[in-house]
């Protein structure tokens, strides 16, 4: 088993302010991210204020008895997070799981926190959101590449956002585009074919009664452990493109209307997987597939006993072959729910994601 650590280098610029930065990241720490930025104050050391949404309105995350962690769009760039579990690295007290339907990949996250499993695959305990506006699957949040903020609350949160969320609640935040022009470009390349590409514009349509912000993102990777048996293929690649359109709409003072849309596709490659098998396996002309490690027997039938053994030298492995009887099997359209066209083609994971929202915010007029 080969497992290759990726090196990254950052680079941003912004398309209309004379600002560039360069540097290398060789790894990141784990930290706090609410409430720690210290803002350039004069005389006083005081934290710079962070709002968060938490119930519903907005309201400073050190006034807020919510139990939430932030991490602000400055932090996401400083520490390159460009996924759920690397949101999870960045936040005390949660887990993603990638293999809760059997499959260690991004087909089905989920997120755990403060150790509340789902008992069952297809019911979360953790919710997520996009502008409070829930979604469907956690791999959809990745797709925003520069959001305002991202807030993990933790705990029950049924009384603001609803069911599902037992153990918490996730909860992206959108940048709200300004009534000027402003465009930026960010660029990240690495070992291992590690890359992604991302642009931002927004600015005024109709003044400051409606604006809009338009991004673009692309994102791959090879995977880091080497097929045992295509020693030329590696295993869990990913790579994502996707695009986004925020709408904001202020016809009158004090009421708000927002618009998002979002289009994202995923084209992963097989997930890096290794079996620990109790019993023997063999193919046809008796040939072992796969060496049984049980070390003690239940009613007679091999199984594990104490410590489960390790992956043997020879894992994790797949076979990828895609020849004419599979691609025959994978064209066929009987039992289909899907077109052959739009469905597998081969090994891995293909996957498109389409999210529309809106909301409208009322507000009071601020008395004179």
């Amino acid at each position: 088993m080969v497992n290759k650590t990726t090196r990254t280098a950052l680079i941003g610029a912004s398309l209309f302010s004379i600002s560039a930065a360069s540097g290398f990241v060789a790894g990141m720490p784990m930290a706090y991210a609410a409430a720690e930025t210290a803002a350039p104050a004069e005389d006083f050391g005081e934290l710079q204020e962070i709002v968060v949404t938490a119930r519903k309105r907005s309201e400073d995350v050190l006034k807020t008895p919510v139990a939430v962690s932030v991490l602000t769009s400055d932090t996401i760039a400083q520490r390159g997070v460009v996924s759920v579990n690397d949101i999870a690295d960045q936040t005390p007290g949660m887990n993603v799981t990638n293999n809760a339907a059997g499959r260690s990949d991004r087909s089905f996250q989920q997120m755990v926190i403060r150790g509340f499993a789902p008992a069952i695959v297809d019911i979360t305990t953790v919710a997520t959101f996009i502008d409070g506006v829930p979604v469907s699957s956690a791999s959809a949040l990745t797709t925003i590449s520069d959001p305002e903020r991202v807030e993990v609350l933790k705990g029950p949160q049924s009384a603001y956002f609803g069911r599902n969320t037992f153990a918490g609640a996730f909860n992206v935040v959108n940048k709200v585009p300004t009534d000027e022009f402003h465009g930026s470009a960010s660029a990240m390349v690495g070992s291992r074919d590690n890359y992604r590409l991302s642009a931002a514009l927004e600015g005024p349509i109709v003044g400051d009664k409606l604006t809009f912000r338009v991004t673009g993102d692309r994102f791959s990777k090879s995977g880091s452990y080497e097929n045992a048996s295509n020693t030329s293929q590696t295993l869990g690649d990913q790579s994502t493109t996707s695009g986004t359109l925020m709408l904001v709409f202020k016809p009158i003072d004090g009421l708000t209307i927002k618009a998002f849309g979002l289009l994202s596709k995923d084209d992963d490659g097989p997930s890096a997987q290794g079996l620990i098998s109790a019993y023997t396996v063999t193919n046809s002309s008796g040939k072992v597939v796969v060496q049984g490690q049980s070390n003690c027997k239940l009613n007679g039938n091999p199984t594990f006993c104490g410590t489960a053994p390790s992956l043997t030298s020879t894992t994790p492995s797949a076979s990828t072959l895609t020849d004419s009887y599979i691609k025959n099997f994978l064209s066929l359209p009987n039992g289909r729910f899907i077109s052959p066209s739009d469905g597998a083609q081969g090994y891995g994971l293909f996957a498109t994601s389409t999210t529309a929202t809106s909301r409208r915010i009322t507000r009071s007029p601020t008395p004179t």
